[in-house]
């Protein structure tokens, strides 16, 4: 199924990848086989682990279900807030509500410097006129 919005095909997630970071991971269907070839319907899961991840912008450690592809992508890629800001697979469930809550936070931190910056600006004009000689 093609999405109006992207060139790309949807693929469809369970609702168990959607409760975490699975990485592009679910369950895929195959057929088990015996010695004499006989055919029958089984289950390949994906390899979840329950994870406490720290994320050092809301300085507190997560709990994630998280699949060791994702845990390998979040080590190459630098850490969990890297992950889910850059990473396509984090488009709902608990991942995305904390991406929501990183993007928030990195907001607020960019106000809060910004509003410092401003103050030592007006600092330093008012220490520049200050030692303006008086003609």
């Amino acid at each position: 199924m093609l999405s109006p919005f992207v060139d790309q095909q949807v693929r469809f997630r369970s609702g168990r990848s959607k409760r975490g970071l699975y990485d592009g991971k679910d369950v895929r269907f195959g057929n088990r086989r015996s010695h004499s070839m006989q055919a029958t319907r089984r289950k390949f899961k994906p390899n979840v682990h329950t994870k406490r991840l720290y994320s050092e912008v809301l300085d507190e450690m997560i709990k994630f279900r998280v699949t060791t592809s994702a845990l390998r992508s979040i080590d190459r890629i630098g850490g969990l807030d890297t992950y889910l800001l850059a990473s396509k697979h984090v488009t709902s469930g608990s991942g995305l509500k904390h991406k929501r809550r990183l993007v928030n936070r990195i907001k607020l931190l960019a106000r809060i410097e910004e509003g410092e910056e401003k103050k030592k600006l007006l600092a330093q004009l008012e220490e520049a006129q200050d030692t303006k000689p008086a003609i």
